[in-house]
């Protein structure tokens, strides 16, 4: 009795790590029923699917908890003709459940219909496949309040924002998609809306929408103008394994720095930098770009460093003192200017001599003067 009872155990305990615990109303393999006797639904096969239709349909339930009054479960399928056909309700109980439809000859649907969404269960198939509700992940799940990927939200109630595109970034009104493979959701649920700017540049805030366990995706169809999308979502604690957005897997880590110039009216400007370094330059009077640098006074040694890279005297932005790239002690500030040298004869009696041209607006007292 003792080694049956050790190892009821451990069945147990491999059953809790093997399987996810949820429900038929979390799970998002069912659908919503039309009748209110039959609430959700669980698709085996559709008349599209063609052959593969054609062949045995079975779903398999290990229950865990039932409501009280307990529930039912149903087949429905297609006829040859295309008729309809109902099954005799069947109890469900705790601890394994299911059926399997007859293969057949011709293409038709077979779906199991359920009478509560409240039925609890921690493994579930169909046809043998395992159901991404109760499968364990073999990713690590990461939550939406730890994936850099997310924004703050703007209220409340929306406490995440994913941001699909936005106005200006050349998306041209192209469909926008997210998926999302979710392994947990908090007590009570969490839902997602999408957000998005209509032709005429107003908000549009669509209607909340019940996250489930499993596969959630949405597509926000294409437009012909640009504008901003953004999938909202109503708690930080919801649990994914994976995410994409348009196609593309979302990152959850924070981007890496990119140190640079940052000042866009900078001659070196780098438009791809995120964090500004000291690095700007300034155009000196011969047109070049003159880049800040670090200064060695004693040995003289000139080093193209960031600013809180330099242990010396750091050398930037204009002013004309010592530690500004005008300085008169820079031997690069104009360095590169061609020096043109006039002669000329002036008339006994003249106290000075200038130059002037278009220049200098033919100004006579605005060009250089000459010197002996």
């Amino acid at each position: 009795m003792k080694i049956k009872f050790y190892t009821f155990i451990t069945m147990m305990l491999i059953g809790s790590f093997a399987f996810g615990q949820t429900s038929i109303s979390n799970c998002g393999d069912f659908t919503a029923g039309s009748a209110d006797a039959w609430p959700k639904i669980l698709t085996a096969a559709l008349t599209s699917d063609g052959p593969s239709s054609q062949e045995a349909q079975s779903f398999s339930m290990n229950v865990t908890a039932l409501p009280d009054g307990g529930a039912n479960y149903r087949v429905y399928k297609t006829t040859a003709s295309g008729g309809n056909f109902f099954g005799n309700p069947q109890a469900l109980v705790l601890g394994e459940n299911g059926i399997t439809v007859s293969a057949v000859g011709f293409d038709r649907t077979v779906k199991f219909q359920f009478s509560t969404g409240d039925v609890e269960f921690d493994f579930l198939s169909v046809n043998s496949n395992e159901s991404s509700c109760t499968a364990t992940s073999s990713e690590p799940a990461t939550a939406v309040s730890n994936c850099e990927a997310f924004d703050q939200g703007p209220n409340a109630t929306w406490t995440d924002v994913l941001t699909a595109c936005v106005t200006g970034d050349g998306n041209n009104g192209a469909a926008q998609t997210f998926t999302m493979e979710i392994t947990s959701l908090p007590e009570g649920g969490a839902n997602y809306r999408v957000v998005k700017t209509v032709a005429n540049g107003n908000w549009n805030n669509g209607a909340a929408t019940a996250l489930t366990l499993g596969t959630n995706t949405k597509t926000v169809a294409g437009v012909a103008f640009d504008r901003t999308v953004k999938f909202q979502f109503s708690s930080g604690d919801i649990e994914f394994s994976s995410l994409t957005l348009n196609g593309e897997n979302v990152s959850c880590e924070a981007a890496a720095d990119v140190p640079g110039c940052t000042d866009a009216s900078a001659c070196n400007y780098d438009a791809s930098a995120t964090v500004d370094n000291g690095t700007c330059g300034v155009t000196d009077d011969c047109g070049d770009c003159q880049i800040p640098y670090c200064y060695n006074m004693t040995t003289h040694a000139v080093t193209y460093v960031s600013q809180a890279d330099c242990s010396d005297l750091f050398i930037s932005g204009t002013g004309g003192q010592m530690t500004n790239l005008d300085s008169p002690y820079n031997p690069y500030w104009n360095a590169g200017c061609e020096t043109l040298t006039v002669t000329t004869t002036v008339c006994d009696g003249a106290s000075s001599v200038a130059l002037t041209g278009p220049w200098w607006s033919w100004d006579a007292t605005a060009g250089p003067v000459a010197s002996d």
